[in-house]
């Protein structure tokens, strides 16, 4: 079998540096109720100090550019960050990180951690001493929310968020607690490079197909993104597919270039690691050489339009026996007839060129072998629709859809086509009939000569 896309090419791989893509990921903490309340005594004369209950819990989740260190005890800077305390919500926007720190295992699995985070309730930028906020405290064993501390002394150089909290505020606050409630972050990252990543070539484009990752990355897959790079490390093209498909098709390619395909899994997290298939993979369409009975020289034979996969099987064929038979007694195959198989071609509709070295005669017509309707239960010849012939009868082109007329194999996705320039003799040539008058001609015709006799003679007595 011979692709769609046979082409000679090199078989080394050639490796590229692709970029690669951001690997986030998001550290979740699972809320955790509180078990313990002292109530804001002055809640009438304080309408900003809500009340905390044992309903309610404490917790949130981080992202970081790239995943946690291993092993390591380290001071986080998320790039984005969302606490809860069940009242208030802490995040990049309206809140700020005290502190943060972070220890995980050889894994990367978080084992303990402290963060402090705080709001403001009253005032605005850069605040004051007298605004009020909420404070959230969390460690791997306890939480801790206080609600509605006034800012009490901020130290030179420093800002507002670096205040201390008033004593003589503490009767005007709320608290909520809750301690041996054990609780850590569980990681979600980018989804792993998926599996058996495949290329194959078609006519201006590449089909390429995947497995799952062995890793989701703790979070649903949500599709896959693959990409053509050129030898150059270029994108020039890519596609998109769900996450439940195994490929999709890039289009939009040059024919003989070689091109790199990847693809990557994709989560709520981004786009995981990129996993090349072999390569690189050039797309083309078929082109060979053949010889035609009853032509000298080479005839040229290109089929387009395939989908990658779509591929010749056997050998496309020129041949001055073995024509279907149906044609009329008088016919004639001056170059024989052209054939081939396809498979893997789908409703795809493929434009076949033939060019002969020497022009066909100007009684030849364009037929092809099969149903004339599509999927017809005879098999007949017919003109060949849509197809035509160059201006010095050398070319010819045709196209034949799979399962449309002509295709004489119903599997889906296989095409058998038999195609003949068929001559038919001239009709024969009508003598030219002699032009004669009528009655009233022939008066007319007399008259005027009996005119210009009588005038002649009249001239001559003068």
């Amino acid at each position: 079998m011979k692709p769609l896309h046979w082409i000679t090419r090199p078989l080394a791989l050639v490796a590229l540096l692709l970029p690669v893509a951001a690997q986030s990921a998001t550290y979740t903490l699972a809320p955790r109720n509180y078990a313990e309340l002292q109530g804001c005594p002055d809640a009438t004369a304080e309408p900003g100090c809500p009340v905390y209950t044992t309903a309610m819990g404490a917790g949130g989740q981080f992202t970081m550019a790239t995943p946690l260190p291993s092993g390591q005890t380290t001071a986080v800077t998320p790039t984005a960050f969302t606490f809860s305390d069940g009242v208030h919500t802490y995040d990049e926007n309206n809140a700020w990180l005290t502190f943060f720190n972070v220890t995980t295992d050889a894994s990367g699995a978080v084992t303990s951690f402290f963060l402090q985070a705080r709001t403001w309730l009253t005032g605005s930028p850069p605040h004051a001493v007298g605004d009020r906020f909420a404070t959230l405290y969390m460690t791997q064993a306890q939480v801790s929310a206080t609600n509605n501390v006034v800012c009490y002394f901020i130290p030179a150089g420093k800002t507002a968020q670096a205040c201390t909290e008033s004593t003589d505020s503490w009767d005007k606050v709320h608290n909520a607690s809750a301690t041996n409630t054990p609780g850590t972050f569980t990681i979600t990252t980018v989804p792993g490079a998926p599996a058996s990543t495949t290329a194959v070539g078609g006519d201006g484009a590449v089909r390429v197909g995947w497995m799952p990752p062995a890793s989701d990355g703790g979070s649903p897959l949500t599709g896959y993104a693959a990409s053509a790079w050129t030898l150059g490390d270029t994108r020039v093209g890519g596609c998109t597919a769900a996450a439940n498909e195994t490929g999709c098709v890039i289009s939009g390619l040059d024919n003989g270039t070689p091109y790199v395909l990847e693809a990557r899994a994709v989560n709520a997290q981004g786009e995981g690691p990129a996993q090349a298939a072999p390569g690189p993979v050039t797309p083309s369409w078929i082109a060979f050489p053949a010889t035609a009975p009853g032509t000298t020289g080479t005839t040229s034979v290109t089929i387009r339009g395939g989908q990658p996969g779509c591929a010749i099987t056997g050998t496309p064929q020129f041949s001055g026996t073995g024509i279907p038979p149906g044609a009329p007694a008088n016919a004639d195959f001056p170059v024989g007839a052209f054939s081939f198989n396809a498979s893997g071609c789908k409703q795809d509709t493929l434009t076949v060129s033939i060019t002969y070295p020497q022009p066909l005669a100007d009684n030849v017509q364009l037929m092809k072998f099969g149903p004339r309707t599509a999927l017809a239960p005879t098999s007949e010849w017919f003109p060949a629709p849509g197809a035509n012939i160059s201006p010095n009868r050398m070319t010819v082109t045709y196209t034949v859809a799979d399962n449309g007329p002509g295709d004489s194999d119903f599997a889906e996705g296989a095409i058998a086509d038999p195609f003949a320039p068929m001559a038919l003799p001239l009709p024969p040539a009508t003598p030219a009939s002699i032009p004669t008058l009528s009655e009233w001609g022939l008066a007319l015709l007399s008259l005027l000569a009996a005119a210009f006799g009588l005038r002649a003679a009249r001239r001559h007595q003068v």
